[in-house]
C-alpha cells in the first residue's frame, strides 16, 4: 500500500526514466536506481544463501554483510523517509553506506522528503 500510495505522491518520479546508481566499490549483488531526483531503489539480488532469518522469519542480511560499500544519492545530501520502514534518513550525505540505508531486509525504497 506504501509503494502504491508513493506512486500516486510522485506520480512525475515514476514516469521518467530508470537511472542506475553504481555502488563503490562495485557489489554485483546490489541494484539501485533512482527515479527522477526524487525515488531511490535499493535491493539485494541473489542473495537467499547469505540471509539469516530474524526473530519473526523474515530474511536478512548481517550488519557487516555489504562491508563499506556506498552508493551515490541523486542531487545534494538531503532528507530522505524510508518508505518501506517508514524511518527519516536525515544525515545520508551524497554518498550513504549501503549498511546504512539497507539494514536487514535487503530492500529499501528512499523518498526525497519535500520542502
Amino acid at each position: 500500500a506504501r509503494l502504491l500510495a508513493l506512486s500516486h505522491e510522485r506520480s512525475d518520479a515514476f514516469s521518467g526514466a530508470y537511472r542506475p546508481l553504481w555502488p563503490k566499490p562495485d557489489v554485483p549483488q546490489l541494484v539501485a536506481f533512482s527515479r527522477g531526483t526524487d525515488v531511490v531503489v535499493i535491493a539485494g539480488v541473489k542473495r537467499a544463501a547469505a540471509l539469516q532469518a530474524d526473530r519473526d522469519g523474515m530474511p536478512v542480511a548481517s550488519p557487516d554483510f555489504w562491508g563499506d560499500a556506498v552508493v551515490s544519492l541523486p542531487g545534494e545530501p538531503a532528507v530522505w523517509e524510508d518508505v518501506l520502514r517508514g524511518r527519516r534518513l536525515e544525515s545520508l550525505g551524497a554518498q550513504p553506506r549501503v549498511a546504512d540505508v539497507l539494514p536487514g531486509f535487503p530492500l529499501t525504497v528512499l523518498c526525497l522528503v519535500q520542502g
